[in-house]
């Protein structure tokens, strides 16, 4: 076989391309550990040993108080003592919470920072200078940019669990500078705020004497740090914290943060083993192939004495060194691609430290690569060993499959897809992921293994259309797909795995998207809701309704009262109170049903449906009976509410104790407006007025469906490796044929078929075989898809099942597109055939 290395190309390209995900895959995983590690140490610092709170499971920690922090100052050996906060903090945006990590400056370095130098660890200063006064922060440049805030600005925050924004703990900070953090203290594109201690523990409501989140101790030359950790341990206060010295946190935050580079690293070689799986049925059916067409040569050499062992050690040894060269090549590309993503990320927050070479990144590629190329060629090896010398005499011969041997094959394949069937149902039905997946494979490995019985007539239909319109060379080019069902059945089931799993991702993100979405606008049917302390103005919902993407505002009034079931003690709450226009700005039926003399409550209130309800606000009580479902705030319609408000309720704040009627705006965005991009023009036309908060459910709508088309065009990205691989099969396919049909398409030439008609067959046929894998993977796709959704989010939501047929029909095009393009070569070579070449003999 190596003598004609041609017939081998596509074996190899499948092998460099499958061994170049894994070394890619476990290169990626290295370098990310690489930067994990990285940024562990540079969190340390110089820091001998490193004091944290002590962690107990189900209980909150403690932060280090500033009496133990004092006391470690005291051990022999200690040169410095460096208390840190982190912590996360409430920023106010126009109104709105929004999170803030902070930290404490100097990060980690022993450099103490000054206005114009930054603190060590591989930070930099983008702009302004460092905080040197009380009330001073740097911030991020991811801060800077989300947030829309430059040097000079002022903000406004409290810890998380502190006062509200308007109450006495709300605590203002000018912005002096725009600090890059190093690795050490990157919050991986987090909004953060770098300031003095002493602000951030007043700003996270800790006392001033000390509540640090890690401590810092560095130690004098020839020092002990195990010596340092005992004392630190015998020290008062010392079980409330965790003392370790820095290569042991270092390791502690090292398995900390690796959990997650592990679980990506998992899914990079999970997607690379599916295009090892695919890599090995185009290898098999190459070797397969060129085997059969070698079966007059291996008869000569059993003519000529060659054992039938021999003839199985030259097959797999060829295998060897094709697997060997193209194992290589494969580990250099992967190493390749690294080294370009790590070269792309610098510069970024998610800066890769290095290509992440190990010897396990090397020698377990070439592995993969040498032992799915021999696993792919022992079939062929067997059947090679099966050739009698006298074949060599035959003018025309070949390898067959036993009718045994099929049907065992098909027999196992029926019944692991009826198997595979029937648990997708069960584990669609109970909600299983596990079954879910289990019979999902055993269903496809069933196809497979049908594949030789189910792909002639789909080949057969599939090209009636281009068997009647291209006439004679169509027939032809139809019947060859056929004419060889275990070698077509091959080529197909590689596609087939690709387009496949490209469809299920595909239907299950859709189908994810509807559902969770239609659960999103159950609970939050409101795209907006504009609010404010003081109340908002007639002026202001104009300003709001001529918001480009706004479809419509409605007023809704809101008010403290009274809610009293009979036999029960009146509770506090809030009353929200809806005009009959609400319903053009509702997403859902959440608010149906609501009317005069009715009042929505949420099943949380343990109110029975239909009970009577009496509703009061200062003198105004009225009696209303309960439609209880969802989880709603009690509401009613607006008129009732202005009623126990009576007549002039007042529309602004007034002293406290009496009843207040808060306005609110209820904003629908048009279909298709981004909830994000609308949001924020919101937010532009009320920024100057104080107190306004905007929730926004079209915002985490929009958000959530940003996060699934991003993990969708990952995915697809990673499963397309796998469709070229199946692709590069079909081509090869062709290829091989085209040298065995030699005769035959110089026959058809002298008998006149044109080489554009020759050419013509050749993508005919690539056209049929892409076509049947293309169908089988978009049709059980949908299937697996749908099935996988009900057993994922079934137990959560309900699922909405959405077919993006446009996506499915771009998969099926381009598919077709790329099996067309695989019949080119072979297509020219055919077309290159003369006329003589029917006279040859072999």
């Amino acid at each position: 076989m190596l003598t004609q290395p041609r017939r081998l190309i596509s074996a190899a390209i499948a092998i460099l391309l499958g061994v170049a995900f894994v070394a890619a895959a476990l290169g990626l995983g290295g370098a990310l550990r690489g930067t994990v590690e990285r940024a562990a140490a540079a969190s340390i610092g110089d820091a001998a040993v490193v004091v944290t709170p002590r962690q107990v499971r189900g209980t909150p920690s403690e932060p280090v108080t500033g009496a133990y922090v004092a006391a470690l100052r005291t051990i022999p050996g200690v040169t410095g003592v460096r208390p840190l906060v982190n912590t996360v903090l409430t920023q106010e945006i126009s109104g709105q919470p929004a999170p803030v990590a902070a930290q404490t400056l100097p990060l980690t370095a022993p450099l103490t920072p000054t206005p114009t130098e930054p603190p060590g660890d591989g930070a930099t200063l983008q702009s302004g200078r460092l905080p040197s006064a009380p009330g001073e922060v740097a911030i991020n440049p991811a801060m800077a940019q989300t947030r829309r805030v430059q040097v000079g600005d002022e903000i406004r925050f409290v810890a998380s669990a502190g006062p509200s924004m308007d109450g006495p703990g709300a605590m203002a900070a000018r912005v002096v500078g725009i600090l890059v953090p190093g690795p050490g203290a990157d919050r991986g594109g987090m909004p953060a705020v770098y300031a003095a201690s002493g602000d951030l523990l007043t700003w996270a409501g800790r006392p001033a004497s000390g509540g640090y989140d890690d401590v810092m101790v560095t130690a004098a030359p020839g020092a002990d740090p195990a010596a340092i950790v005992a004392a630190a341990q015998a020290l008062p206060g010392a079980p409330a914290v965790t003392v370790r010295t820095a290569p042991d946190e270092v390791a502690v935050r090292v398995a900390a943060m690796d959990r997650d580079s592990g679980v990506f690293t998992g899914l990079l070689l999970a997607f690379a083993a599916i295009s090892v799986l695919v890599s090995s049925i185009v290898i098999a059916n190459t070797f397969a192939i060129v085997v059969a067409q070698q079966v007059r040569a291996l008869a000569l050499l059993r003519c000529v004495g060659a054992t039938r062992r021999q003839v199985f050690r030259r097959v797999l040894r060829d295998a060897l060194v094709v697997a060997g060269v193209a194992s290589l090549a494969g580990l250099a590309l992967g190493i390749a691609v690294v080294a370009v993503l790590v070269r792309l990320s610098q510069g970024s927050p998610m800066a890769l430290a290095g290509i992440g070479l190990t010897p396990t990144g090397v020698v377990v590629p070439l592995l993969v690569g040498l032992v799915v190329t021999l696993a792919a060629a022992i079939v062929p090896a067997l059947r090679a060993t099966r050739v009698a010398p006298l074949a060599a005499l035959r003018p025309e011969v070949g390898l067959g499959q036993t009718r045994r041997g099929g049907r065992l094959r098909t027999a196992a394949g029926l019944t692991l897809a009826v198997i595979g069937a029937a648990g997708l149902v069960l584990g669609a039905t109970r909600h299983d992921v596990l079954i879910g997946l289990a019979s999902g494979a055993a269903s496809v490995l069933g196809v497979v293994l049908v594949g030789q019985v189910i792909t002639p007539p789909l080949a057969r239909a599939l090209g009636a259309i281009p068997a009647r319109l291209a006439g004679l060379p169509g027939q032809l080019a139809v019947d060859n797909s056929r004419r060889n069902p275990a070698r077509a059945a091959a080529t197909v089931s590689a596609l087939f795995v690709g387009v496949t799993l490209i469809t299920l991702m595909s239907v299950g993100a859709a189908t994810a998207q509807r559902s969770v979405g239609a659960e999103l606008d159950r609970h939050m049917p409101i795209d907006a809701v504009v609010s404010a302390t003081p109340d908002l103005s007639e002026g202001d919902r104009t300003a709001l309704a001529r918001v480009p993407g706004v479809l419509a505002v409605v007023r809704t009034q809101s008010a403290s009262a009274m809610l009293q079931v009979e036999g029960e003690e009146p509770q506090p709450t809030t009353l929200l109170g809806l005009g009959a226009d609400a319903a053009s700005v509702v997403r859902s039926d959440a608010f149906a049903g609501v009317r005069d003399g009715t009042v929505l409550l949420g099943t949380q209130l343990g109110i029975a449906d239909g009970a009577p309800v009496r509703l009061t606000i200062g003198d105004h009580a009225v009696t209303a009976r309960a439609l209880v479902r969802g989880q709603h705030s009690p509401t009613v319609p607006l008129a009732m509410l202005q009623r126990l408000l009576g007549e002039g309720a007042p529309t602004t704040v007034p002293p406290t104790g009496s009843s207040v009627a808060m306005t609110q705006y209820w904003v629908r965005f048009a279909d298709g407006v981004d909830g994000v991009a609308g949001t924020e023009r919101l937010r532009e036309v009320v920024a100057g007025r104080p107190g306004v908060v905007i929730d926004s459910a079209a915002a985490q709508r929009a958000e959530l469906d940003s996060v699934l088309a991003m993990l969708l065009y990952v995915v697809t990205g990673m499963l397309a490796v796998a469709v070229v691989i199946a692709l590069v099969g079909v081509g090869n396919t062709l290829g091989l044929s085209v040298l065995e049909r030699t005769r035959e398409n110089g026959l058809l030439r002298a008998l006149g078929v044109t080489r554009r008609q020759v050419r013509g067959m050749l993508g005919i046929e690539a056209l049929v075989l892409a076509g049947v894998g293309t169908v089988l993977g978009i049709v059980l796709g949908i299937g697996y898809g749908v099935a996988g959704s009900h057993a994922l989010i079934g137990r959560t939501v309900d699922v909405v099942v959405t077919v993006p047929w446009p996506r499915l029909a771009l998969i099926a095009g381009i598919a077709l597109a790329a099996g067309w393009l695989a019949s080119v070569l072979p297509g020219r070579r055919a077309a290159h055939v003369p006329p003589s070449a029917a006279l040859a003999t072999e």
